[in-house]
């Protein structure tokens, strides 16, 4: 890991010879290659981000102001608006799940570890440091929705179009919402282009939720959504951008944002990092965060 690294999580991405930017580079895993030491480092970010048929996109090394090249993972290339992998599935918020590849000769300029960052923070388990790194290693959802339904929960992103905001995770949808769409007639650079109803989300209204992690009636691929604050929490090329919390000086990455739902003004949608770790197995990875 570099020292001082030029490239942070929230930098913008870009496309080739385009000065916009079209989304935010939310976080760095790895994953390691068979029988092998070797990592695979991995960007995620937004499906949407990524303009169909484009191969690779670009983030800005500020120390020479150079654009540095991410290749998109051959399943996460998109085709008819939806990703090479999941051509013949049904539409659903898992195309949102995109995979960019860092070379590893290019490693060395990024921020690619998180320090005091513990995915399971709000288990009362004692976890080892590989399931600490590992967010599918135990559930998570559930402790999500009881924060969100309780205490509540103040979560943050760093977006390439409004920087670090704040905003209160208010609902987890542990089922696929219905009424994803693209939206008619929608401006290609402004890259906003999801929306969900919430006609089947009565479900998370129950009262008797179980808390129990090894609930096996639990879903583990869930979406958050987070209530604005007194500024919007997310505007147009933030889509991509790592959502966590910061408790005690540990930070808890909980997902990826990728859009603000027309349904829900003043809202933001993030997918957790679960259904990111699941769909990478697609490209033949195990995603783990680096131990700093």
């Amino acid at each position: 890991m570099c020292a001082s690294p030029s490239i942070q999580r929230g930098d913008r991405l870009y496309e080739e010879d385009n000065e916009k930017h079209v989304g935010t580079l939310g976080t760095i895993m790895t994953s390691r290659l068979p029988g092998r030491d070797d990592l695979t480092y991995v960007a995620l970010t937004a499906g949407h981000i990524i303009a169909g048929g484009q191969d690779v996109l670009y983030i800005r090394n500020r120390k020479d102001n150079s654009l540095v090249q991410l290749k998109v993972a051959p399943k996460s290339r998109r085709f008819n608006g939806r990703p090479l992998g999941r051509q013949g599935e049904d539409p659903s918020f898992h195309d949102e799940c995109a995979y960019l590849i860092v070379d590893s000769n290019d490693i060395q300029y990024f921020d690619n570890c998180i320090p005091n960052l513990d995915v399971h923070y709000f288990s009362t388990r004692n976890l080892s440091l590989s399931q600490i790194l590992d967010p599918v290693s135990i559930r998570r959802a559930g402790h999500f929705r009881t924060l969100a339904y309780g205490p509540g929960l103040v979560v943050y992103k760093n977006g390439g179009t409004t920087g670090l905001t704040l905003g209160h995770l208010i609902q987890v949808m542990e089922s696929s919402p219905q009424g994803w769409y693209e939206l008619p007639g929608a401006e290609d650079d402004t890259r906003e282009w999801w929306e969900v109803s919430n006609e089947d989300d009565d479900e998370d209204d129950d009262e008797g939720e179980s808390e129990n992690e090894d609930d096996e009636d639990e879903d583990e691929e869930w979406l958050g959504l987070v209530k604005w604050a007194d500024i919007p929490f997310s505007a147009p090329g933030d889509s991509g951008s790592l959502v966590f919390a910061l408790e005690s000086g540990v930070t808890v990455p909980l997902g990826i944002h990728v859009g603000s739902p027309g349904c829900y003004p003043g809202h933001s949608l993030f997918i957790g990092l679960e259904a990111f770790c699941y769909e990478a197995e697609r490209e033949g990875w195990e995603l783990n965060f680096t131990h700093c």
